[in-house]
């Protein structure tokens, strides 16, 4: 079959490649071994070998039926340094004539080669010589064909291999609909690693294990609105998981990769796309964690473009607890003022507050199921998520007495601001419920509003129906009832004619009768 169009202007001339994949597919069989139809002489060695080899198996079978186990070790023979021998108990060695080639670690077995065999072992020991300088002889006629085709096999393994990119990329799954109003919005968005529909490509990669489905992202921002997320949650709750995900396939959809992602996500194009995820310390440079984060932004903003994304995890962390909150908000203020889409995580309260109360800015929190106090790893907008922290650790076995302590040694405020913002989120919750059930309901009076009209709609279309065919009945009952009437009307007739006439009948019948 030959190639595509499209792929044959790219692909080496095949011609250049193909003596040579001929020559591979006559001398190597399919484990990459000479074949015996390399030469005729390698087939003919072979064939000789197979038939020296028969020979002398048949031999030391026959021996080994002959002396039995009252002089061998064992009813079978084996292969020392190449050469087929016999296990002879040490104390009857004497019984079996032949070269003596080893002996067991315990002194108790001799490995003979008995002498009726010598000659055979010979035999076969220069046939294997033989092969071995005939398959050297072929592999090096072999080499020298392949190398003097390097220049095209090399291209024609480059091509393969971008090929072989390019249906890996195209197995991600969706081009999304480029958004030219900086709007970035992901419908059902799942990160390469996680994806289900890729664990064929990440167990033949990778060897892993099939995945179980994940959660998938919903997320939206816009320049015009929700510029700013923060979002929010329990430790391993899916916070980082989630701006990895954004990132990356926002980065996948410039580079032209398709993303996995669900219909109705639409990215922008930036001109710059800085993430700070995960440990960026430096033991060479004598930098923390914290210092290596503020030289990375610094250098970011240095080289800021707009329209921008930037992607910060834990903003804030790392650090002084009040002082990386406060340096968190000043960070995020700054970037909320130009022209570009942030996403931060965060444990701190402050940070969430902030989202609250600023034009532009929202949260969002990675879900926490409070009855088995377990993650749902789901991004709800527009909620704030609760670290959790002394939940998980209760779950996690930590002992009670400590736990009390740990609430007892929360600060006043940040308890306080933390009840406020539990409020806050049940108060958001209770209002979400109540739209939602505004929603079934409005639903459940547009359809009785639906059906109402459905029937009204069906009795004026038979009012006219029966308006327009009345003429017609009308005309068909008069018809019907002049018919009757002429039916009636010759009844009566015959009836006054009978009358007169029956007489008459009767005496003319008497005449004739000659009464």
């Amino acid at each position: 079959m030959s190639p595509k169009p499209v792929l044959s202007g790219h692909f080496p001339p095949p011609e250049a490649t193909a003596s040579v994949a001929v020559l591979l597919e006559r001398v190597l069989d399919d484990r990459g071994e000479v074949a015996d139809g390399a030469s005729d002489r390698l087939r003919a060695i072979r064939r000789e070998r197979e038939r020296a080899r028969g020979q002398v198996l048949e031999r030391m079978q026959g021996l080994v039926d002959a002396l039995g186990t009252s002089v061998l070790r064992d009813q079978s023979f084996t292969v020392r340094g190449g050469r087929l021998v016999l296990p002879v108990q040490a104390s009857r060695k004497g019984e079996v004539k032949g070269i003596l080639h080893d002996s067991s670690s315990s002194g108790a077995t001799a490995f003979i080669e008995p002498m009726e065999v010598v000659e055979l072992n010979n035999r076969l020991t220069s046939l294997d010589a033989e092969e071995r300088e005939e398959i050297h002889r072929i592999l090096v006629e072999v080499s020298g064909r392949v190398s003097s085709a390097s220049e095209d096999l090399e291209a024609a393994f480059e091509f393969l291999e971008a090929l072989d990119v390019d249906l890996a990329c195209a197995r991600f799954g969706l081009l999304p609909v480029l958004s030219d109003d900086g709007r970035l919005r992901f419908e059902s968005a799942r990160h390469p690693l996680l994806d289900p529909s890729l664990n064929a490509l990440r167990a033949e990669a990778w060897g892993e294990a099939p995945r179980t489905p994940v959660v998938p992202l919903d997320l939206e921002l816009s320049l015009d609105g929700v510029r700013t997320l923060v979002v929010s949650g329990p430790n391993a709750g899916g916070k980082s998981v989630a701006l990895k995900t954004v990132g990356l396939l926002c980065a996948m959809h410039q580079a032209g990769i398709p993303i996995p992602a669900g219909e109705g996500t639409r990215l922008p194009v930036f001109p710059l796309i800085h993430a700070m995820v995960g440990d960026a310390q430096s033991i060479l440079d004598s930098l923390s964690t914290f210092s290596a984060r503020m030289v990375d932004l610094r250098d970011a903003l240095a080289s800021l473009k707009e329209p921008f994304l930037f992607i910060l995890d834990e903003l804030g962390s790392g650090t002084d607890p009040a002082e990386g909150a406060a340096l968190g908000e000043a960070i995020l203020l700054d970037l909320h003022a130009r022209r570009g889409l942030t996403l931060c995580s965060t444990h701190y309260e402050g940070l969430k507050a902030r989202a609250l109360v600023t034009e532009g800015m929202g949260n969002a929190g990675m879900e926490f199921a409070e009855a088995d106090l377990r993650p749902t790893f789901r991004l709800k907008m527009g909620e704030v998520g609760a670290s959790r922290a002394l939940a998980i650790a209760e779950r996690s076995g930590l002992p009670a007495r400590i736990l009390g302590s740990a609430r007892s040694l929360l600060p006043e405020g940040e308890r306080h601001l933390r009840e406020v913002l539990e409020a806050l989120e049940a108060e958001s919750a209770a209002l979400r419920a109540a739209r939602d059930e505004l929603g079934r309901r409005t639903a459940a009076v547009e359809t009785e509003r639906r059906r109402q009209k459905e029937a009204l709609s069906a009795i004026e279309a038979d009012k006219r129906a029966f308006l327009e065919s009345l003429p017609a009945r009308l005309k068909e009952a008069e018809a019907r009832f002049l018919d009757d009437l002429k039916a009636e009307i010759n009844r009566q007739t015959v009836r006054r004619v009978a009358a007169r006439a029956v007489p008459k009948v009767v005496e003319a019948a008497a005449v004739t009768a000659g009464l």
